[in-house]
């Protein structure tokens, strides 16, 4: 995994992170309108778009962060480039208030689809493509941190790196990179759309430590 992970006490410096699952992805309820939309877009295949429950999901995981003390004054946001994750991350950021987020490119690398043909082999959507802006809905993006060649830890560590020391870093990414995490802390963990944990990471011993989960999300 490219870094020791442990349950043990971590040292002062420790950092604060926080993993959202997106919401509910259009391929998995609703297969007719999925086709359709491959039909006319084949590269939404490897990218399914979220629904409009998943879009209310995103809010329940917000007001689920409000309620554990997390604002604009405590939060700094970053997402996968999927489409889902860019639109659960949009949704997130406005009910928090936020004034934007930044995409992390190896957030999507866990992903099955970029573990099956490779992050840098599938297509990225960019700001001005149609379907990019209907899913971040006029959210801010500020900024685009690593590229297609990293791994899942190593983005997330980029984004830790990358956050304010007095702020928590939330993330908001895919089932798989959570589970990854979570095998190597040998933490059980049920991953619903829009269920958020916390971690703890140490730079200096660049370990990560399990603090707990925060919103228990929406089973399928």
């Amino acid at each position: 995994m490219g870094s020791r992970c442990s349950q043990a006490s971590v040292p002062a410096e420790r950092r604060r992170v926080v993993i959202v699952r997106h919401g509910e992805r259009l391929d998995e309820v609703d297969y007719e309108a999925f086709d359709s939309l491959v039909a006319k877009d084949p590269s939404l295949f490897h990218d399914p778009p979220l629904t409009a429950a998943g879009k209310a999901q995103a809010n329940g995981a917000a007001r689920a962060l409000q309620q554990a003390s997390f604002d604009a004054s405590t939060v700094e946001l970053f997402a996968s480039p999927s489409l889902r994750t860019v639109a659960t991350a949009s949704e997130i950021g406005r009910a928090l208030g936020l004034p934007d987020m930044r995409i992390a490119h190896g957030l999507y690398s866990c992903a099955a689809a970029c573990r099956r043909h490779g992050l840098k082999n599938l297509k990225l959507r960019k700001p001005g493509d149609a379907l990019y802006e209907e899913a971040r809905l006029g959210f801010t993006v500020t900024g685009v941190l690593g590229d297609a060649e990293d791994s899942f830890l190593a983005s997330l560590k980029r984004s830790i790196n990358a956050t304010r020391r007095d702020r928590v870093c939330v993330v908001v990414a895919h089932r798989e990179g959570i589970r990854e995490l979570c095998d190597a802390l040998r933490v059980p963990c049920m991953t619903h759309y829009c269920s958020a944990f916390e971690f703890g990471y140490s730079p200096r011993a660049s370990s990560f430590d399990f603090a707990g989960r925060i919103f228990k999300g929406y089973a399928r």
